[in-house]
């Protein structure tokens, strides 16, 4: 019997809501709502605990190194932009924004057309557009 009389204090201690009709004394509402108080902070502070870490955890991603090499082809010279040295992101065997099919003149014309490229994409442009009087300022053409 004395067991189940202290299963109903430490219910009523934790549910007070349960019991609104029977009366119990100051202490233990107290108590009750200490424990209340406390429960509902742990579990805001669990929240935001795990909430706002997540952005820390996952890793922070560098920004893609950009690179270029030039190459010959059937009509002179072009250039090729890598991502990370692996990837290439734009072939370009012509002058760009020229008719016809003509590539560069010289291996050194298409590298500094693939620099001028390289300068854009680190400026955050894409697609790096070049136009024939960009080229002609750098003297490419």
């Amino acid at each position: 019997m004395p067991h189940n009389i202290f299963k109903q204090e430490r219910e009523q201690m934790l549910f007070p809501f349960l019991f609104k009709n029977q009366k119990t004394s100051p202490l233990k509402k107290a108590a009750a709502n200490k424990f209340l108080i406390i429960s509902l902070l742990v579990f805001i502070g669990a929240v935001i605990f795990y909430q706002y870490p997540k952005a820390d955890r996952e890793p922070k991603q560098s920004p893609p190194a950009f690179s270029a090499a030039t190459f010959q082809t059937a009509n002179g010279w072009g250039y090729r932009i890598f991502v990370n040295d692996t990837t290439v992101l734009i072939e370009q065997p012509f002058i760009p924004g020229k008719p016809g099919m003509s590539g560069f003149e010289s291996p050194v014309k298409a590298q500094k057309a693939s620099e001028l490229v390289l300068e854009k994409l680190k400026k955050g442009q894409f697609p790096p557009e070049v136009t024939l009087s960009e080229l002609e300022a750098i003297d490419v053409l």
